[in-house]
């Protein structure tokens, strides 16, 4: 019997700490790229989780020294007096409790770690202004859902939608007028959304919702009802009272399709909306984008905007210009990157990392072929729809520690540290061809593109100079080659990718 009582007490012990190191494994696996904060918290969490399996390992062999001490009373104690025995026997209930108390505490002091790193998990997940969930889970919960659809799963759709006119109504109202409508829009998306569905802060007005088990149909319908709640909603910051207005772009997943090109459509979808007169929702159907009729005034009719100059003639022949197309109130800007003097900071940091044992650098170069060209064929607002089109790719590929910049007329350079030229050039083939499948409706007709990827990671001897350097000129071989290609340096040449 003490032998049973040593083993079940070992296993106790054991299944304690197991699930709950497990447990917390199983999180750290799904939670996909870690913010800042979580691997110093992982480091602390493991930490102390082998501190406690030590001291429990010290307190079960404690145990077992016990028990063999009982075990040998029990047997000097055969034929003694029953008063003995059931001292002996009183001793052994007395460690087993003492244990049972010691695994009580073990427990408790688990369920605070993993309480502790569920908090922080959540908290990295949210959006802070508006307790949404951020990009980050918003990313997370698209690569499950696409995931689940590749294995057979049910389909789903995606919801884009942005404030109308929002940066003119910071610059009449204030910023924080301009939080309170954030505040306030949040909160009729996540009354409007059914149980089941993810909405999300997709960053500064833009604001997704992912829809599970949702065909295009249903979820045309669900994104009108949004809107029309969005427009209706009153929205208070002190004395005052705002209204706002909606645009959306809503798609289904497509078989084979990524979360960033169901991204991409349902931003098509979204700009179009906005082209179309605002306050209103379109949606991608996989080849083209379409309008959802409505009767619903272009704005509110409170704090209308001034009125705006048009964007220019798509049509108009003229010049290529010598940069990307300047925004417009009917054509935003691109989604901000880091600026070129960013880059080359972080640039800077990461080869002074490497030099120390750090992860070596690598570069990725990405030039959109023969822009000019597209500009002066279909305009500036098609200029932009490549180059967001691109940016969106871009931002599919990167992860938390990687930095992206537009480097300048239709060329943007990806910094990734820790990743070695044959994965580099897989990730840049994998969005040049990414980039190739995916045409854009452009005036009744699909605008076809393709970029140019060059390839370079970090050698012995490397400063940041010359690693760009050797891009460039794996990014010109490229160009030369007629586009359409990724091309790597090995430090000595540039050479095609395989493929």
């Amino acid at each position: 019997m003490p032998g049973v009582l040593v083993d079940l007490g070992f296993a106790l012990a054991m299944i304690a700490s197991g699930v709950a190191t497990g447990w917390w494994l199983h999180r750290r696996l799904r939670g996909g790229k870690a913010a800042g904060e979580e691997p110093r918290l992982a480091r602390e969490v493991l930490r102390r989780l082998q501190e406690l399996a030590q001291r429990m390992a010290a307190n079960v062999g404690q145990h077992n020294s016990r028990v063999e001490e009982i075990n040998q009373e029990l047997t000097l104690a055969d034929g003694r007096a029953p008063e003995a025995v059931v001292s002996v026997v009183a001793k052994l209930i007395d460690a087993n409790h003492d244990m049972q108390q010691q695994l009580s505490a073990v427990e408790h002091k688990l369920h605070e770690q993993a309480l502790l790193v569920e908090i922080r998990a959540a908290e990295a997940r949210t959006d802070a202004l508006t307790g949404l969930a951020n990009r980050r889970a918003l990313d997370v919960a698209l690569a499950q859902q696409a995931a689940q659809f590749d294995e057979g799963g049910e389909s789903f759709s995606l919801l884009l939608g942005d404030i109308d006119h929002f940066k003119q109504f910071n610059d009449r109202h204030g910023h924080q007028a301009g939080d309170e409508v954030l505040r306030g829009v949040a909160r009729v998306l996540q009354q409007s959304a059914r149980a089941g569905d993810l909405v999300a802060r997709y960053g500064g007005e833009e604001f997704a919702v992912v829809l599970p088990g949702t065909s295009l149909p249903e979820a045309v319908q669900c994104v009108e009802r949004i809107r029309r709640a969005v427009a209706e909603g009153r929205f208070a910051c002190g004395a005052e009272e705002f209204r706002v207005a909606m645009s959306f772009g809503a798609a289904e997943v497509l078989a084979g399709e990524e979360a960033g090109g169901l991204l991409r459509r349902a931003d098509m979808a979204l700009y179009a909306a906005k082209n179309a007169g605002r306050n209103r929702s379109a949606w991608h159907d996989g080849g083209m984008v379409r309008g959802v009729e409505t009767d619903a005034p272009p704005h509110p009719s409170h704090h209308a905007p001034p009125p705006h100059p048009s964007h220019p003639d798509a049509s108009r022949p003229c010049d290529p210009p010598a940069q990307p197309p300047p925004a417009t109130p009917d054509r935003p800007a691109l989604r901000a990157m880091c600026t070129r003097h960013e880059f080359d900071q972080v640039l800077s940091r990461r080869m002074a990392e490497w030099s120390r044992g750090g992860a070596a650098p690598g570069v990725i170069l990405v030039r959109v072929d023969h822009f000019a060209a597209i500009m002066a064929r279909h305009g500036p607002d098609a200029g932009w729809l490549v180059l967001r089109s691109v940016q969106h790719f871009l931002g599919a590929a990167v992860r938390e520690m990687d930095t992206a910049v537009a480097r300048g007329e239709a060329e943007f350079a990806l910094l990734m540290p820790g990743v070695g030229q044959a994965d580099l050039t897989r990730v840049a083939e994998r969005l040049r061809e990414a980039v190739a499948q995916c045409p854009l409706p452009v005036g009744g007709e699909q605008l076809h593109f393709t970029i140019t990827a060059a390839v370079a990671a970090a050698a012995e001897g490397d400063e940041a100079a010359a690693l760009m350097r050797r891009a460039e000129e794996a990014l010109a071989s490229g160009v030369q080659a007629g586009g359409n290609r990724t091309f790597y340096h090995d430090g000595r040449r540039s050479a095609p990718a395989a493929g």
